[in-house]
């Protein structure tokens, strides 16, 4: 195989070079993803944080109380911290849409 990657390497362009360690991370999403991790064992382990979002009164932290009162079995906020960013996005944002033009609208005319 050692001729393969040698003819291979000769028709590579000269831009191109030798893969690194960070070549096959998206560095942006795994530093999203720990970050969500974090949050998460904090909210698990750490009482006082626990304590403070049970005592919160905003509206977001009153539905999600409420939800799990009334015996909702699908997965909070929180819960979702651990699983991945793509899954919290789909589950806290709207339902896509696709956009066929990236314009906005004024007065009812496209730009």
């Amino acid at each position: 195989t050692i001729g393969k990657i040698d003819r291979f390497q000769k028709f590579v362009c000269p831009c191109v070079r030798d893969p690194t360690e960070d070549s096959c991370v998206d560095l942006l999403e795994s530093g999203l993803e720990q970050y969500m991790l974090s949050l998460k064992n904090a909210i698990d382990h750490r009482p006082a944080i626990r304590d403070c979002l049970d005592r919160c009164f905003c509206t977001l932290h009153v539905e999600l109380r409420q939800r799990e009162d009334d015996g909702a079995q699908d997965e909070n906020v929180f819960d979702l911290l651990g699983k991945g960013h793509r899954r919290l996005i789909e589950a806290t944002c709207c339902d896509y849409e696709e956009q066929p033009m990236l314009c906005v609208d004024v007065e009812g005319k496209p730009l």
